[in-house]
């Protein structure tokens, strides 16, 4: 993985999957467009991923590396 290209160069691609998994760093980000720019939601390790979809679902992002 390259992190630089993968974290500053394909920031767009990213946004418009939405997601980037960066099981090395244990690492969750989502990337959407807020206004007219970019935006990133990082959570990394024992950080409490929320969900809207499903609010009772409570995982940490290394949790979701280890289903």
């Amino acid at each position: 993985m390259n992190r630089d290209r993968d974290y500053h160069t394909k920031r767009r691609e990213y946004a418009e999957m939405g997601i980037l998994i960066d099981p090395e760093e244990q690492k969750v980000v989502l990337c959407f467009l807020g206004g007219q720019s970019y935006q990133l939601a990082k959570w990394e390790r024992q950080s409490l991923i929320p969900s809207k979809l499903l609010p009772q679902l409570v995982l940490t992002a290394e949790q979701t590396f280890n289903l």
